[in-house]
């Protein structure tokens, strides 16, 4: 169900899919592209699942992570954000107006995407 939280909507994935079936659209682009960089992602995972980090101690996995970003086209990297060895933030703009896609994800990494 899709929830209101102040001026943010959050849309969960079976609320996306009924509304705009993966088949269709955007949620199709992006597993298409996911799907062409499935080797690139696996060399990330296997990194990461290799070498355990805990507690604001994930210097792999932020190494890691910013490496990859930083090698895709488009995307502006800060590594070592807000103050925080292990945090880091993706950005990627469109320059198109339109809504703001932001993912917030565990170790620190924000994510966001202007579409």
């Amino acid at each position: 169900m899709t929830e209101l939280n102040g001026e943010f909507v959050f849309i969960n994935h079976e609320d996306a899919t009924e509304i705009q079936p993966i088949e269709a659209g955007h949620l199709h682009e992006i597993s298409d592209f996911v799907d062409r960089i499935e080797e690139k992602l696996w060399v990330v995972n296997k990194t990461i699942h290799d070498n355990p980090e805990l507690g604001y101690e994930e210097f792999i996995a932020h190494e890691t992570l910013t490496k990859f970003m930083s090698s895709q086209s488009g995307w502006k990297v800060t590594p070592s954000a807000y103050g925080l060895a292990t945090a880091w933030v993706a950005l990627f703009d469109s320059g198109k107006k339109g809504p703001v896609v932001s993912f917030n994800v565990e170790m620190g990494m924000s994510l966001c995407v202007s579409m």
